[in-house]
């Protein structure tokens, strides 16, 4: 009589367990009768992190997931067969597997007669492996995505345009203005918050740049900036129903920025001033890049400008009336780059 094979059956058990696992962390996501199931074929040396990535994916679309352990045989002919068997057995509407070829995987979706195939290429550079295994889940969230508002397997997902249901939006940043004064320009911090719908998003932003010293021989003084606003924006290139990794837009803010002075020293026979505060109303087009970090995060770059429309003059009053210290120019050319949520 042989050994027996101890090694095989732990290993099995620890699938057993990890799947049961999975089957409980995605029974939570079965829904009404009318959820479209879906399941998801999985080879066990891959499963528990591919399963992962999918999950979090499309963990806000409204389908029922259901996950099973497949050896899936070489020929993809084969592998269709078996997946429609594994389909009828667990009353899905949709399958899914996947098959690792090389560094890239090969995502294959059937539902009924259609059949769908995308290759995901690897992703070169560090942490490759996790990048990639991400661009997994952005193909089946593209898909399912579809099927969730009504589609089928392999569909355009519609666009759900300006009347899409609204989505929360955050961004929080580093912000700066080439303003006239010195070749750094005036740097700070900015934020937004507002919702969007399709490609379509509106904002109240807010803005504030620490204070900085302007000066001549006549005076010195501290001047600080702060804004305060709304913004619009729409996407020009990236479908909002599906999982683009890039994304570029418009915008358009409106606001008021104010400029609190406070004299620190003036010239001889001169007496500081008292503190105030220079108020300009300001128009910001801009263009938008935005670089998807995961389901919800993004890495956004906008590039723009700051149209002052009453830009304000600091300055010392005289014997011979006032003489400019310093003065922001009309329009001064702006950037930032900020860490959004939007679900997109």
């Amino acid at each position: 009589m042989g050994q027996p094979c101890y090694g095989g059956s732990v290993r099995y058990r620890g699938w057993a367990t990890a799947m049961a696992a999975i089957a409980t962390a995605t029974a939570a996501t079965a829904a009404r009768a009318d959820t479209k199931r879906v399941l998801l074929l999985v080879d066990p040396d891959r499963a528990r992190e591919l399963v992962a990535r999918v999950e979090g994916q499309i963990a806000d679309l409204d389908v029922a997931i259901v996950t099973a352990a497949a050896a899936l045989p070489p020929d993809p002919v084969d592998q269709l067969a078996l997946a429609r068997r594994r389909a009828l057995e667990h009353h899905a509407e949709v399958v899914v597997w996947f098959k690792a070829d090389g560094g890239d995987w090969v995502v294959r979706a059937a539902q009924g007669e259609r059949v769908l195939v995308r290759r995901v290429t690897r992703v070169s550079g560090e942490l490759s492996d996790s990048a990639t295994l991400e661009s997994v889940g952005l193909v089946v969230r593209t898909e399912l995505r579809g099927l969730a508002t009504g589609g089928r397997i392999g569909d355009a997902p519609p666009d759900p345009g300006p009347f899409a249901p609204l989505r929360p939006w955050v961004e929080l940043g580093w912000t700066g203005v080439l303003d006239g004064e010195g070749a750094r320009g005036h740097h700070g911090a900015a934020g937004r918050l507002g919702a969007a719908a399709g490609r379509w998003r509106a904002a109240a932003a807010l803005a504030y740049y620490p204070a900085r010293t302007l000066g001549s021989s006549l005076a010195t003084m501290r001047v600080e900036r702060q804004t305060a606003g709304v913004v619009v924006g729409v996407d020009v290139l990236g479908h909002p129903a599906a999982a683009t990794p890039w994304r570029l837009g418009l915008e358009l803010g409106a606001a008021a920025t104010r400029f609190p002075r406070v004299t620190t020293g003036a010239g001889a026979g001169l007496t500081p001033t008292a503190s105030r505060d220079l108020w300009s109303p300001v128009m910001s087009p801009s263009v938008r890049a935005a670089r998807r970090l995961s389901s919800t995060f993004w890495l956004v770059f906008s590039l723009g400008a700051d149209f002052l429309l009453r830009p304000p003059e600091f300055g010392v009053t005289t014997a011979d009336g006032f003489e400019r210290v310093s003065a922001l120019q009309p329009v001064e050319p702006r950037a930032s780059l900020s860490l959004a949520f939007d679900s997109f």
